[in-house]
C-alpha cells in the first residue's frame, strides 16, 4: 500500500521574518491605542516618532523590524536567494536610519528621514518585481505585489493632504511585502548543506 504525505520544509529565515512582522504591527498597535490620532493624520508610521509617549513603541517596531531583518539576512545564504540577503541587511539599515532622523529635529534631519524612508519602500517594491520574475509569473505572487504596487500609490497620493490613510497604506504595503517573501521562500529551492537541491514544499512517497 502506498500513501502520500505532504511535508514542509520551512526556509530558517521565515521565522525571522514573521518575528519582524510581529515587532512592527505590536509596536504601531501600541502607538495607534496612545495616539489614535495618528491614524488619521497624513504624517504615516514616522508620525509616532514625534511623541515622548510613543517612541518606546515605535523604537520597538522599528529596531524590533530591523534586528530579525539581520536575523533572517544571516540564513538567505543559498545562491537561489542570495540577493535577499543583501536586501533584508539594507532594509534594517534604513529603519534603524528612520528611527535616528525624527521629523520634528530641523528640516534637513526630517529631508534625511523621507530618504530613508522613499529608498526602503522603493528597495521593497523592486525585491518584489524580482521575486515575481523569479517565481515565473505565479498569480499568487503577481496579485501580492498588485497589492503592494496600489499600497505605494496610495501611500503617495495621501502625502499631499491634511488627512487620510497614510499610515494604513503603508502597513498594507508593508503586509503585502512580507507575505510575498515568504510565499516566495516557500516555493523557491534552496541548497542543502550536502549540495542538493530541494524545495521548500516537497511530497514524500512512503511505503508500507
Amino acid at each position: 500500500r502506498c500513501v502520500f504525505r505532504y511535508t514542509t520544509h520551512m526556509h530558517p529565515a521565515i521565522r525571522y521574518i514573521v518575528y519582524g512582522q510581529l515587532c512592527l504591527y505590536t509596536g504601531l498597535l501600541v502607538c495607534a491605542i496612545v495616539k489614535p490620532h495618528g491614524l488619521i493624520i497624513n504624517d504615516g508610521i514616522s508620525y509616532y516618532g514625534n511623541f515622548r509617549s510613543t517612541i518606546i513603541p515605535y523604537a520597538f517596531a522599528l529596531l524590533g523590524g530591523a534586528y530579525f531583518s539581520i536575523r533572517a539576512a544571516e540564513h538567505l545564504t543559498q545562491s537561489s536567494v542570495k540577493p535577499l540577503r543583501y536586501a533584508f541587511t539594507a532594509f534594517a539599515l534604513l529603519a534603524a536610519g528612520e528611527l535616528a532622523t525624527p521629523a520634528f529635529a530641523s528640516q534637513p534631519v526630517d529631508d534625511l528621514h523621507r530618504v530613508f524612508g522613499i529608498t526602503l519602500f522603493s528597495l521593497q517594491l523592486l525585491v518584489s518585481i524580482w521575486l515575481v520574475v523569479r517565481l515565473r509569473y505565479a498569480w499568487q505572487a503577481i496579485i501580492l505585489a498588485v497589492i503592494e504596487l496600489l499600497a505605494g500609490i496610495a501611500a503617495f497620493l495621501y502625502l499631499a493632504p491634511a488627512h487620510g490613510l497614510l499610515l494604513e497604506s503603508q502597513v498594507v504595503f508593508q503586509v503585502a511585502f512580507a507575505a510575498l517573501t515568504i510565499y516566495a521562500l516557500t516555493i523557491m529551492p534552496t541548497t542543502t548543506r550536502s549540495g542538493h537541491v530541494k524545495a521548500s514544499d516537497s511530497k514524500t512517497k512512503l511505503n508500507d
